[in-house]
Protein backbone atom coordinates (compact mmCIF):
# COMPACT_ATOMS: atom_id res chain seq x y z
CA UNK A 1 0.00 0.00 0.00
CA UNK A 2 1.25 3.55 -0.87
CA UNK A 3 2.67 5.56 1.80
CA UNK A 4 1.10 8.65 3.27
CA UNK A 5 0.93 11.74 0.89
CA UNK A 6 3.28 14.37 2.37
CA UNK A 7 2.59 18.00 1.34
CA UNK A 8 4.66 20.98 2.04
CA UNK A 9 2.66 24.34 2.58
CA UNK A 10 4.78 27.19 1.84
CA UNK A 11 2.74 30.76 3.18
CA UNK A 12 4.41 33.54 4.87
CA UNK A 13 0.85 34.27 6.96
CA UNK A 14 1.17 31.56 10.22
CA UNK A 15 -2.72 31.96 10.17
CA UNK A 16 -3.19 30.62 6.26
CA UNK A 17 -0.58 27.97 6.64
CA UNK A 18 -2.36 27.17 9.78
CA UNK A 19 -5.82 26.69 8.26
CA UNK A 20 -4.54 24.94 5.07
CA UNK A 21 -2.36 22.62 7.11
CA UNK A 22 -5.45 21.58 9.45
CA UNK A 23 -7.69 21.01 6.46
CA UNK A 24 -4.61 18.73 4.90
CA UNK A 25 -4.23 16.88 8.12
CA UNK A 26 -7.61 16.31 8.53
CA UNK A 27 -7.97 14.65 5.17
CA UNK A 28 -4.59 12.12 6.29
CA UNK A 29 -2.17 14.01 4.82
CA UNK A 30 1.28 13.94 6.31
CA UNK A 31 1.78 18.28 5.89
CA UNK A 32 4.89 20.35 6.50
CA UNK A 33 5.43 24.21 6.60
CA UNK A 34 7.79 26.75 5.64
CA UNK A 35 7.64 30.56 6.22
CA UNK A 36 9.65 31.90 2.72
CA UNK A 37 10.56 30.50 -0.27
CA UNK A 38 14.27 30.41 0.22
CA UNK A 39 13.33 28.01 3.35
CA UNK A 40 10.38 26.35 1.57
CA UNK A 41 13.04 25.65 -1.52
CA UNK A 42 15.26 23.94 0.90
CA UNK A 43 12.47 21.80 2.50
CA UNK A 44 11.88 20.48 -0.83
CA UNK A 45 14.81 19.30 -1.75
CA UNK A 46 15.56 17.68 1.83
CA UNK A 47 12.37 16.21 2.41
CA UNK A 48 10.87 15.88 -1.63
CA UNK A 49 7.38 15.92 -0.66
CA UNK A 50 4.77 14.52 -3.15
CA UNK A 51 3.35 17.85 -3.38
CA UNK A 52 3.97 21.75 -2.77
CA UNK A 53 0.69 24.20 -1.81
CA UNK A 54 2.71 27.49 -2.55
CA UNK A 55 1.66 31.16 -2.10
CA UNK A 56 2.64 33.39 -5.13
CA UNK A 57 3.55 36.29 -3.06
CA UNK A 58 6.27 35.66 -0.16
CA UNK A 59 8.93 37.71 1.49
CA UNK A 60 12.44 37.02 -0.22
CA UNK A 61 11.41 34.40 -3.34
CA UNK A 62 8.11 34.66 -5.06
CA UNK A 63 6.05 31.83 -5.40
CA UNK A 64 7.15 31.70 -9.22
CA UNK A 65 10.65 31.51 -8.30
CA UNK A 66 10.62 28.49 -6.22
CA UNK A 67 8.30 26.64 -8.29
CA UNK A 68 10.85 27.18 -11.77
CA UNK A 69 13.44 25.99 -9.37
CA UNK A 70 11.77 22.91 -8.43
CA UNK A 71 10.56 22.13 -11.81
CA UNK A 72 14.41 22.71 -13.13
CA UNK A 73 15.89 20.23 -10.31
CA UNK A 74 15.85 16.56 -11.74
CA UNK A 75 15.82 15.39 -8.31
CA UNK A 76 12.18 17.01 -7.65
CA UNK A 77 10.81 15.34 -11.01
CA UNK A 78 7.98 13.77 -9.25
CA UNK A 79 7.01 16.86 -7.02
CA UNK A 80 4.16 18.01 -8.08
CA UNK A 81 3.37 22.19 -7.41
CA UNK A 82 0.16 23.90 -6.59
CA UNK A 83 0.11 27.67 -6.69
CA UNK A 84 -2.11 29.53 -4.46
CA UNK A 85 -2.36 33.42 -4.07
CA UNK A 86 -5.27 36.06 -2.63
CA UNK A 87 -4.09 38.90 -4.70
CA UNK A 88 -2.55 37.30 -7.49
CA UNK A 89 -5.73 35.65 -9.44
CA UNK A 90 -5.63 37.00 -13.02
CA UNK A 91 -5.80 35.33 -15.80
CA UNK A 92 -2.15 36.63 -16.78
CA UNK A 93 -1.08 35.12 -13.34
CA UNK A 94 -2.44 32.09 -13.84
CA UNK A 95 -0.74 31.55 -17.45
CA UNK A 96 2.48 32.71 -15.84
CA UNK A 97 1.65 29.67 -13.61
CA UNK A 98 1.28 27.33 -16.28
CA UNK A 99 4.21 28.41 -17.77
CA UNK A 100 6.72 27.45 -16.17
CA UNK A 101 5.27 23.97 -14.90
CA UNK A 102 2.39 24.87 -11.96
CA UNK A 103 0.36 21.57 -11.64
CA UNK A 104 -2.58 23.52 -10.68
CA UNK A 105 -3.47 27.25 -9.42
CA UNK A 106 -5.91 27.71 -6.27
CA UNK A 107 -7.68 31.48 -5.19
CA UNK A 108 -7.70 32.08 -1.63
CA UNK A 109 -9.52 32.30 0.65
CA UNK A 110 -10.62 28.44 -0.04
CA UNK A 111 -13.89 26.36 0.17
CA UNK A 112 -12.48 24.06 2.40
CA UNK A 113 -14.32 20.55 0.38
CA UNK A 114 -13.43 22.09 -2.79
CA UNK A 115 -9.85 22.68 -1.83
CA UNK A 116 -9.47 19.41 -0.76
CA UNK A 117 -10.89 17.73 -3.96
CA UNK A 118 -8.46 19.85 -5.81
CA UNK A 119 -5.58 18.31 -4.06
CA UNK A 120 -6.89 14.79 -4.12
CA UNK A 121 -7.11 15.17 -8.02
CA UNK A 122 -3.49 16.80 -8.07
CA UNK A 123 -2.60 13.94 -5.95
CA UNK A 124 -4.08 11.48 -8.58
CA UNK A 125 -2.19 12.88 -11.02
CA UNK A 126 0.76 13.22 -9.47
CA UNK A 127 0.69 9.41 -8.65
CA UNK A 128 -0.21 8.62 -12.01
CA UNK A 129 2.49 10.43 -13.62
CA UNK A 130 5.17 9.38 -11.44
CA UNK A 131 4.03 5.26 -11.88
CA UNK A 132 4.11 5.94 -15.63
CA UNK A 133 7.70 7.54 -15.47
CA UNK A 134 8.70 4.65 -13.18
CA UNK A 135 7.32 2.08 -15.68
CA UNK A 136 8.99 4.27 -18.39
CA UNK A 137 12.39 3.96 -16.99
CA UNK A 138 12.24 0.52 -16.20
CA UNK A 139 11.40 0.10 -19.94
CA UNK A 140 14.31 2.16 -20.92
CA UNK A 141 16.87 0.50 -18.10
CA UNK A 142 15.43 -3.19 -19.72
CA UNK A 143 16.04 -1.80 -23.78
CA UNK A 144 19.36 0.03 -22.78
CA UNK A 145 21.04 -2.75 -21.64
CA UNK A 146 19.74 -5.60 -23.60
CA UNK A 147 21.42 -6.67 -27.46
CA UNK A 148 17.84 -7.33 -29.17
CA UNK A 149 16.77 -3.86 -30.92
CA UNK A 150 13.02 -2.44 -29.43
CA UNK A 151 11.11 -0.38 -31.83
CA UNK A 152 7.24 0.87 -31.99
CA UNK A 153 5.75 2.75 -34.71
CA UNK A 154 2.39 3.72 -35.88
CA UNK A 155 0.44 1.33 -38.19
CA UNK A 156 1.66 3.13 -41.57
CA UNK A 157 5.78 3.31 -40.59
CA UNK A 158 5.58 7.38 -40.79
CA UNK A 159 6.17 7.97 -37.40
CA UNK A 160 8.41 6.16 -34.70
CA UNK A 161 7.54 6.34 -31.09
CA UNK A 162 10.92 4.46 -29.78
CA UNK A 163 14.13 2.46 -30.41
CA UNK A 164 16.03 0.83 -28.50
CA UNK A 165 19.96 1.98 -27.95
CA UNK A 166 20.68 -1.48 -29.23
CA UNK A 167 19.75 -0.16 -32.83
CA UNK A 168 23.40 1.77 -33.37
CA UNK A 169 25.27 -1.15 -32.37
CA UNK A 170 23.62 -3.72 -34.48
CA UNK A 171 22.80 -1.40 -37.82
CA UNK A 172 25.77 0.88 -37.64
CA UNK A 173 23.57 3.78 -36.99
CA UNK A 174 22.35 6.80 -34.89
CA UNK A 175 18.79 6.18 -33.15
CA UNK A 176 18.30 9.88 -33.87
CA UNK A 177 18.65 9.61 -37.59
CA UNK A 178 15.98 7.21 -37.56
CA UNK A 179 13.41 9.65 -35.49
CA UNK A 180 13.86 11.92 -38.26
CA UNK A 181 13.12 9.63 -41.13
CA UNK A 182 11.27 6.38 -40.22
CA UNK A 183 12.21 4.03 -42.52
CA UNK A 184 15.82 4.78 -43.08
CA UNK A 185 16.55 1.73 -41.56
CA UNK A 186 15.14 -0.01 -44.66
CA UNK A 187 18.24 1.76 -46.32
CA UNK A 188 20.41 -0.84 -44.47
CA UNK A 189 18.77 -4.24 -45.93
CA UNK A 190 20.62 -6.03 -48.61
CA UNK A 191 18.94 -5.16 -52.02
CA UNK A 192 18.08 -8.77 -52.68
CA UNK A 193 15.53 -8.76 -49.30
CA UNK A 194 14.28 -5.12 -49.43
CA UNK A 195 11.68 -4.97 -51.20
CA UNK A 196 10.04 -8.52 -49.36
CA UNK A 197 10.76 -6.95 -45.93
CA UNK A 198 9.37 -4.00 -47.01
CA UNK A 199 6.05 -5.72 -48.37
CA UNK A 200 5.52 -7.73 -44.95
CA UNK A 201 5.92 -5.18 -42.78
CA UNK A 202 3.30 -3.09 -44.35
CA UNK A 203 1.07 -6.28 -44.87
CA UNK A 204 1.81 -8.41 -41.80
CA UNK A 205 2.78 -6.79 -38.85
CA UNK A 206 -0.66 -5.17 -38.57
CA UNK A 207 -1.95 -9.24 -38.57
CA UNK A 208 0.26 -9.88 -36.38
CA UNK A 209 1.85 -12.43 -38.78
CA UNK A 210 5.36 -10.15 -39.41
CA UNK A 211 8.53 -12.91 -38.48
CA UNK A 212 11.08 -12.13 -40.79
CA UNK A 213 14.90 -12.78 -41.69
CA UNK A 214 17.00 -10.47 -44.11
CA UNK A 215 20.02 -9.19 -44.22
CA UNK A 216 21.96 -5.57 -43.66
CA UNK A 217 24.87 -3.98 -44.33
CA UNK A 218 26.45 -1.83 -42.06
CA UNK A 219 28.23 1.57 -43.06
CA UNK A 220 31.53 -0.26 -42.22
CA UNK A 221 30.41 -2.73 -45.19
CA UNK A 222 30.13 -5.55 -42.70
CA UNK A 223 26.87 -8.00 -43.43
CA UNK A 224 24.12 -8.75 -40.38
CA UNK A 225 21.54 -11.45 -40.45
CA UNK A 226 18.62 -9.88 -38.35
CA UNK A 227 15.57 -11.83 -36.90
CA UNK A 228 12.62 -9.12 -37.03
CA UNK A 229 9.42 -9.57 -34.80
CA UNK A 230 6.13 -7.14 -34.58
CA UNK A 231 3.06 -7.37 -33.18
CA UNK A 232 0.08 -4.71 -32.71
CA UNK A 233 -1.05 -3.05 -30.45
CA UNK A 234 -5.03 -2.23 -29.84
CA UNK A 235 -7.53 0.40 -28.47
CA UNK A 236 -10.30 0.10 -26.68
CA UNK A 237 -12.21 -0.41 -29.63
CA UNK A 238 -9.84 -3.13 -30.92
CA UNK A 239 -8.49 -0.96 -33.63
CA UNK A 240 -4.61 -0.95 -33.97
CA UNK A 241 -2.75 2.06 -33.48
CA UNK A 242 0.51 1.00 -32.69
CA UNK A 243 2.91 -1.62 -33.55
CA UNK A 244 5.50 -2.91 -31.38
CA UNK A 245 8.48 -5.11 -32.65
CA UNK A 246 11.65 -6.74 -31.35
CA UNK A 247 14.69 -7.17 -33.78
CA UNK A 248 17.75 -9.65 -33.14
CA UNK A 249 21.32 -9.99 -34.44
CA UNK A 250 21.64 -13.45 -35.31
CA UNK A 251 24.46 -13.61 -37.36
CA UNK A 252 26.04 -15.97 -35.01
CA UNK A 253 23.14 -18.40 -35.51
CA UNK A 254 23.28 -17.98 -39.33
CA UNK A 255 27.11 -18.74 -39.65
CA UNK A 256 26.80 -21.74 -36.95
CA UNK A 257 23.72 -23.49 -39.32
CA UNK A 258 26.21 -22.89 -42.21
CA UNK A 259 28.84 -24.72 -40.87
CA UNK A 260 26.36 -27.48 -39.44
CA UNK A 261 25.23 -27.70 -42.92
CA UNK A 262 29.04 -27.76 -44.34
CA UNK A 263 29.80 -30.58 -41.40
CA UNK A 264 26.52 -32.31 -42.53
CA UNK A 265 27.45 -32.39 -46.44
CA UNK A 266 31.23 -33.98 -45.44
CA UNK A 267 30.26 -36.25 -42.54
CA UNK A 268 27.66 -37.62 -44.95
CA UNK A 269 30.28 -37.97 -47.73
CA UNK A 270 32.82 -39.52 -46.28
CA UNK A 271 34.03 -43.19 -47.46
CA UNK A 272 34.10 -44.34 -43.62
CA UNK A 273 30.83 -44.59 -41.63
CA UNK A 274 30.55 -42.33 -39.27
CA UNK A 275 27.68 -42.23 -35.91
CA UNK A 276 26.94 -41.04 -32.34
CA UNK A 277 26.21 -43.39 -30.06
CA UNK A 278 24.62 -42.32 -26.56
CA UNK A 279 25.40 -44.46 -23.26
CA UNK A 280 22.73 -46.65 -23.71
CA UNK A 281 23.92 -47.77 -26.94
CA UNK A 282 21.64 -45.69 -28.96
CA UNK A 283 22.51 -43.87 -32.01
CA UNK A 284 21.61 -40.56 -32.11
CA UNK A 285 23.46 -39.54 -35.26
CA UNK A 286 24.42 -41.70 -38.61
CA UNK A 287 25.85 -40.80 -41.79
CA UNK A 288 24.88 -41.44 -45.24
CA UNK A 289 28.04 -44.04 -45.36
CA UNK A 290 26.64 -46.34 -42.82
CA UNK A 291 22.97 -46.31 -43.90
CA UNK A 292 24.31 -47.47 -47.46
CA UNK A 293 26.65 -50.26 -46.11
CA UNK A 294 24.22 -51.31 -44.00
CA UNK A 295 21.07 -51.02 -46.15
CA UNK A 296 19.00 -48.93 -43.73
CA UNK A 297 17.39 -45.67 -43.71
CA UNK A 298 18.38 -42.67 -41.16
CA UNK A 299 15.07 -43.10 -39.48
CA UNK A 300 15.68 -46.84 -39.33
CA UNK A 301 18.93 -46.43 -37.55
CA UNK A 302 17.89 -43.66 -35.26
CA UNK A 303 15.37 -45.83 -34.10
CA UNK A 304 18.22 -49.02 -33.05
CA UNK A 305 20.96 -49.82 -30.58
CA UNK A 306 24.84 -50.70 -31.96
CA UNK A 307 23.61 -54.48 -30.62
CA UNK A 308 21.19 -54.54 -33.59
CA UNK A 309 24.27 -54.41 -36.06
CA UNK A 310 27.04 -55.58 -34.24
CA UNK A 311 26.92 -58.89 -33.14
CA UNK A 312 30.23 -58.35 -31.54
CA UNK A 313 28.35 -56.40 -28.57
CA UNK A 314 25.70 -58.34 -27.48
CA UNK A 315 23.68 -55.52 -24.44
CA UNK A 316 25.41 -57.53 -21.49
CA UNK A 317 29.20 -56.81 -22.80
CA UNK A 318 28.52 -52.91 -23.59
CA UNK A 319 29.25 -51.69 -19.88
CA UNK A 320 32.25 -52.99 -19.37
CA UNK A 321 33.19 -51.79 -22.88
CA UNK A 322 31.89 -47.97 -22.12
CA UNK A 323 33.89 -47.70 -19.23
CA UNK A 324 36.99 -48.90 -21.02
CA UNK A 325 35.99 -46.27 -23.36
CA UNK A 326 35.80 -43.66 -20.29
CA UNK A 327 39.13 -44.53 -19.15
CA UNK A 328 40.75 -44.36 -22.31
CA UNK A 329 39.35 -41.60 -23.80
CA UNK A 330 39.50 -43.32 -27.41
CA UNK A 331 39.84 -47.07 -28.70
CA UNK A 332 40.50 -48.69 -31.76
CA UNK A 333 39.47 -52.09 -32.43
CA UNK A 334 38.19 -54.17 -34.79
CA UNK A 335 34.47 -55.24 -35.17
CA UNK A 336 31.34 -56.24 -37.60
CA UNK A 337 28.40 -54.91 -39.10
CA UNK A 338 25.62 -56.74 -40.03
CA UNK A 339 23.20 -55.74 -42.82
CA UNK A 340 19.68 -55.73 -42.95
CA UNK A 341 20.08 -58.91 -45.38
CA UNK A 342 22.24 -60.79 -42.90
CA UNK A 343 25.59 -60.24 -44.38
CA UNK A 344 28.29 -60.24 -41.92
CA UNK A 345 31.36 -57.64 -42.85
CA UNK A 346 34.67 -56.66 -40.85
CA UNK A 347 34.80 -53.44 -40.02
CA UNK A 348 38.09 -51.29 -38.01
CA UNK A 349 36.31 -48.76 -35.39
CA UNK A 350 37.98 -45.78 -33.98
CA UNK A 351 35.60 -44.84 -31.02
CA UNK A 352 35.91 -41.57 -29.17
CA UNK A 353 34.66 -40.63 -25.73
CA UNK A 354 32.43 -37.39 -24.88
CA UNK A 355 30.50 -35.16 -23.00
CA UNK A 356 27.68 -32.95 -23.89
CA UNK A 357 25.50 -30.73 -21.74
CA UNK A 358 25.90 -33.61 -18.86
CA UNK A 359 25.35 -36.72 -20.71
CA UNK A 360 27.54 -38.94 -22.04
CA UNK A 361 28.79 -39.85 -26.26
CA UNK A 362 31.03 -41.67 -28.17
CA UNK A 363 31.58 -40.95 -31.77
CA UNK A 364 32.63 -44.21 -33.77
CA UNK A 365 34.09 -44.03 -37.17
CA UNK A 366 34.31 -47.53 -38.94
CA UNK A 367 36.16 -48.89 -42.52
CA UNK A 368 34.75 -51.76 -44.16
CA UNK A 369 38.01 -54.02 -44.04
CA UNK A 370 36.45 -56.53 -46.10
CA UNK A 371 39.11 -56.36 -49.05
CA UNK A 372 42.21 -55.95 -46.08
CA UNK A 373 41.01 -59.46 -44.50
CA UNK A 374 40.44 -61.01 -47.94
CA UNK A 375 43.79 -60.21 -48.72
CA UNK A 376 45.24 -61.08 -45.00
CA UNK A 377 43.65 -64.12 -45.66
CA UNK A 378 45.47 -65.07 -48.99
CA UNK A 379 48.20 -63.67 -47.61
CA UNK A 380 47.98 -66.72 -45.17
CA UNK A 381 47.06 -69.49 -47.49
CA UNK A 382 50.10 -68.39 -49.55
CA UNK A 383 52.41 -68.42 -46.46
CA UNK A 384 51.03 -71.44 -46.10
CA UNK A 385 51.42 -73.13 -48.98
CA UNK A 386 55.49 -72.37 -49.30
CA UNK A 387 55.67 -73.39 -45.63
CA UNK A 388 54.88 -76.97 -46.82
CA UNK A 389 56.74 -76.57 -49.86
CA UNK A 390 59.93 -75.81 -48.65
CA UNK A 391 59.17 -78.23 -45.89
CA UNK A 392 58.89 -81.15 -48.11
Amino acid sequence: MKNTTRILVVDDEPAVREVLSAILRSAGYEVWEAANGQQGLQLARERRPDLVLLDVLLPDLSGIDVCRQIKADVALLDVFVVLISGTAISAADKVDGAEIGADDYLVKPVNPDEFLARIRTTVRLRDTTAALRASEQRFRQLTEYITEVFWMTNPDKTQLNYISPGYEKVWGRTCESLYRSPLVWLEAVHPQDRDRVLQAALTKQIAGEYDEEYRIMRPDGSLRWIRDRAFPIRDETGTVYRIAGIAEDITERKQAEKMLRLLRYSVDRASETIACIDREARFVLVNDTLCRLTGYSREELLSKTVHDIDPNFPAETWPGFWERLKRSGSLRFESCHRTTEGRVYPVEILATYFEYEGREYQTGCARDITERKRAEEALREAEARYRTIFEN
